[in-house]
């Protein structure tokens, strides 16, 4: 069996291949990601997406992600919330320089809201939270912008 065919569970049992995971992550511009969460993520889901970042990113000085929670339902198991920012920290110590990181998440304001302080709890990279990509996009835009 080839590597990209290798299968990673998830933690409601769905199956993904590690070139799926690997798809899920792609180039929106030039210095900014899209990582297209998966429902019921897990620590080895979060690894494979992970590992296609820093690739990506491998010649650049640094960079800015944008996570879009749309396909996943909320269903967080503990593990993968403690594994959370242990996730950002590897990508910051082995990629380039993550300048920030911006969420889409399309619930209701009051459930963004609640998302930005989970978040914050998370990860000590500067994050923000959207209600569409394009919103995402545009602040990943204007904080490596900023910080050049």
């Amino acid at each position: 069996m080839a590597e990209l065919d290798r299968e990673i569970v998830g933690a409601n049992g769905r199956k993904f291949t590690l070139e799926a995971l690997r798809q899920r992550v792609s180039v929106l511009e030039p210095r900014i990601l899209l990582m297209r969460e998966v429902d019921a993520g897990t620590p080895a889901t979060l690894d494979a997406m992970g590992e296609t970042i820093i690739e990506l990113t491998a010649s650049l000085d640094d960079y800015g992600l944008v996570v879009d929670l749309s396909e996943a339902q909320g269903t967080l198991t503990a593990d993968y919330r403690r594994y959370i920012p242990e996730f950002f920290e590897r990508l910051r110590a082995r990629s380039a320089r993550l300048r920030h990181i911006a969420v889409v998440f399309e619930a209701n304001p009051v459930v963004r809201i609640a998302t930005k302080f989970l978040v914050a709890r998370m990860t000590e990279i500067p994050f923000s939270v959207h209600k569409t990509r394009s919103l995402a996009q545009d602040a990943v835009r204007a904080a490596i912008a900023e910080r050049n």
